[in-house]
Formats: C-alpha cells, sequence, structure tokens
C-alpha cells in the first residue's frame, strides 16, 4: 500500500486533487468576504476588474500542458542544459507578450475607464501590473509541475488565494475598499511569484544551457485550439459580467456580480469532478481502455451536485442570499436566481463535455464553442435592456451548444 501511495501519479494525482480544491475553496471565499464588506456597486468593479485579469492569464496558462510536455521530457533524461535553455527561452517569449499586452493596456486606460465607468487610473495600473505577473508567473508553474515538484505547485496555488484574502480583508477594513481588494490581489499574485523561483534555483547555478528547438505543430494543432476552448468555456462566465458592467448602472451591476457569485458556487461544487476526470481519461485514452463509464460518471456527478443546488437555492432563495452575501441589497436577485442556476447547470455540463473532448485530443470542439462565445458577446450588446435578457441569452446559447456537443459524441469516439 506505502509503496502504492508513493508512487509519482499516485501521490501527485492526490497532491494536486487536494490542492487545487483548497485554493478554489480560498478563492471562492475571498469573492464572498469582498461580497459581503464592499457596497454592492464597488463588488460588481471588483468583479469586472476580476473578470479583466483573468482573460489573458486564461491565454498563458491554456499552453501549460504543452510546457509540461517539453520540459517534462528533458527533466526524465536529466538534460539540464536543455532545461536551463528552454527555460530562458519562454522566459523571454513571455516577458515580450506580457510587456505588449501591458503596453497596449496601459494606452487603453482611457478607454477602459470610460468602458467600465471606473475614473480611477491607479486601479487600472495596478490591474495592469496583476495581468503582468499572472502572465509571467504561468513559465515557472508549468516547469515546477514538469520536475515533478506536485508540493511546491499546491503551495504557490493555496498561497496565492491565502495571501490575496488576507491583504484583501486588511486593506478594504481599512477603508481602501475597491484598490484594497485589487492591492489584495496584486500581492497574492507578486508573493507566489516571487516564491516560484525556488524550486527552480538550479537554473540560475549553472550557467550552462543549450537552447532546444520548439516543435511549433504541438503548439498549432492542440495549443491553440486548447486555448480558445479555454477561452470560450471561460468566457461565458466573465463576457457577462464585463459587459454588464459596462451597461448597466454601478447597483445593477452589483447585484448580477451577486447574482454571478451565487451562481459559481454551482460551478465550484461541480469543477473537482472535472479535474479528476481529464487526467483519468487521458491515460485510459492512451492505454486504449474503455473510458466511457468514466466520463457518464462524471456527467451524472457534475448534473447531480448542480441540480440540487438548483433546488436547494429554489425552496430557500432568501436563506441563501443573506447566508452567502449577508446584505439585504442582494434580495433583489432572487426573481433571477433559480434560472440563473439553471444555466450554471447547463453551464457546467457543457464544461466537463468540452475538457472531455480535449482529454481524447478532439480539439475541433474550439469552433463551436468560440463561436457560441462570441455570439454572446454580440447578443448582449444588442439586447441588454435587463438583468433577465442577459440571463437568457448565456442560457440559450449554452443549451445549443451542450445538443451539439452531445450529437458529437459518437463519431467523436466511434474510433476509440
Amino acid at each position: 500500500m506505502r509503496k502504492l501511495i508513493r508512487n509519482p501519479l499516485i501521490s501527485g494525482s492526490i497532491i494536486l486533487v487536494f490542492g487545487s480544491f483548497f485554493a478554489n475553496f480560498f478563492s471562492f471565499i475571498f469573492s464572498v468576504v469582498m461580497g459581503r464588506m464592499l457596497a454592492p456597486a464597488d463588488f460588481g468593479t471588483l468583479s469586472s476588474i476580476n473578470a479583466v485579469i483573468t482573460l489573458p492569464t486564461i491565454v498563458a496558462n491554456a499552453i501549460t500542458p504543452l510546457v509540461i510536455i517539453l520540459a517534462g521530457t528533458y527533466f526524465a533524461q536529466k538534460q539540464y542544459d536543455q532545461i536551463r535553455g528552454l527555460y530562458f527561452k519562454l522566459s523571454k517569449l513571455f516577458f515580450v507578450i506580457a510587456i505588449v499586452v501591458c503596453v497596449a493596456f496601459l494606452f487603453l486606460i482611457p478607454q477602459i475607464n470610460s468602458f467600465f465607468h471606473i475614473n480611477d487610473n491607479y486601479l487600472l495600473i495596478l490591474t495592469d501590473l496583476i495581468i503582468f505577473l499572472s502572465i509571467m508567473i504561468a513559465v515557472n508553474n508549468s516547469f515546477i509541475q514538469a520536475k515533478l515538484a506536485f508540493r511546491f505547485y499546491v503551495l504557490i496555488l493555496c498561497s496565492a488565494t491565502i495571501i490575496k484574502l488576507i491583504f484583501a480583508w486588511i486593506f478594504v477594513s481599512a477603508g481602501f475598499n475597491v484598490i484594497g481588494g485589487v492591492a489584495g490581489i496584486f500581492l497574492g499574485t507578486l508573493i507566489p511569484y516571487l516564491i516560484s523561483f525556488i524550486p527552480l534555483k538550479f537554473v540560475f547555478n549553472n550557467k550552462t544551457m543549450s537552447f532546444p528547438k520548439i516543435d511549433t505543430k504541438i503548439f498549432i494543432t492542440y495549443g491553440i485550439p486548447a486555448m480558445l476552448v479555454s477561452l470560450g468555456l471561460s468566457g461565458f462566465i466573465i463576457n457577462d459580467l464585463i459587459l454588464v458592467k459596462h451597461y448597466f448602472s454601478p447597483e445593477a451591476t452589483g447585484l448580477y456580480a451577486g447574482l454571478s457569485l451565487m451562481g459559481r458556487i454551482i460551478f465550484f461544487i461541480s469543477a473537482p469532478i472535472t479535474g479528476a476526470m481529464f487526467p483519468i481519461i487521458v491515460q485510459q485514452h492512451a492505454r486504449k481502455e474503455k473510458f466511457t463509464s468514466t466520463f457518464l460518471l462524471a456527467l451524472f456527478l457534475i448534473l447531480l451536485s448542480s441540480l440540487t443546488m438548483t433546488v436547494f437555492y429554489t425552496l430557500f432563495p432568501k436563506f441563501s442570499i443573506l447566508f452567502i452575501l449577508k446584505k439585504q441589497e442582494y434580495l433583489g436577485i432572487i426573481p433571477y436566481l433559480t434560472f440563473f442556476s439553471i444555466f450554471i447547470t447547463v453551464y457546467s455540463l457543457v464544461s466537463i463535455i468540452g475538457n472531455f473532448y480535449l482529454s481524447i485530443k478532439k480539439t475541433k470542439i474550439a469552433i463551436p464553442v468560440i463561436i457560441s462565445s462570441l455570439l454572446q458577446i454580440i447578443l448582449i450588446i444588442f439586447f441588454h435592456q435587463n438583468i433577465l435578457q442577459i440571463i437568457t441569452i448565456s442560457f440559450g446559447l449554452n443549451c445549443f451548444l451542450l445538443v451539439g456537443l452531445l450529437f458529437y459524441y459518437p463519431y467523436a469516439t466511434k474510433k476509440e
């Protein structure tokens, strides 16, 4: 039994599953605490800024599996000169990308201020710095995972969310409101980034290095579609927050942010199921084993947990809202809570099916996913008279996408 637990696959999987769970849990607690401490209008602003930070981070993290594959090969062969060369090569690439993104963001601050109705340059400059750090830390995290330093990787994930929570609570309690919350996010990104260099110190201890040639084919055939799927799926619960901030009043935006937080609880409960399913099916697919039962079990668990929360919200809406958000102002979202919960249930199913297809390398789903996400943006731009309209657009598109992904299943798996 001890020998089994010491197996890198078993021990690594256990550490990652529990570590990711705790990191996501504290990130969720951060949202709950900020929702309770800030006025609805300020919470809406913070949620919108968090959404803006998330988008470039998704793009950077989307190529993490490919970096792990490349670096992991060199780690396995103990080719440390190649590892150093690859690290500096990718770091330079990410640094250039981060600089371009952040400089563009700085030039667009007047337009961003106008779009989000923020009128606080310091807030957006701090946001820009967070985006820079979020892009750069993706390189370090990838190499830490490739090194199989799972404990340290989990330490970074958990420390990021805990530091963010603690400092945001301190700053907001001191009266800094939104900028206090963003400052907490900044420190929760900066400190883990600095910590992430500790397990990589061997890279800097020896100047001997070789610069390996990177096969761009794998980036094009898998990396880009995987990035588009991640962007599209994440966009469904980010695009609406960003556009609501633009089109609605600060008070209405705050209410929608609270509604979104209530919905994310459903997704938070079901997300670990997706995280556990992905590597299992990857291995089953690689060994040419049957994976249908694993996939169906994951679907069932997602549906069960999501519907349970939806029914609870429907039966006890006032209790649920006041228990999580504490403020009477948020009771205004009661008429939308059940519908939004159903949308999140459908979205959770779409998310796990999308990740399932990626686990068996069926990347063509990137096309309908990204098109649906773009349609969400376009439709909200034209139809945004009330919150119900926003939810209806997101729900309808996810329903169509769910049906399409389910119909694709027999074609995607017929040769498996």
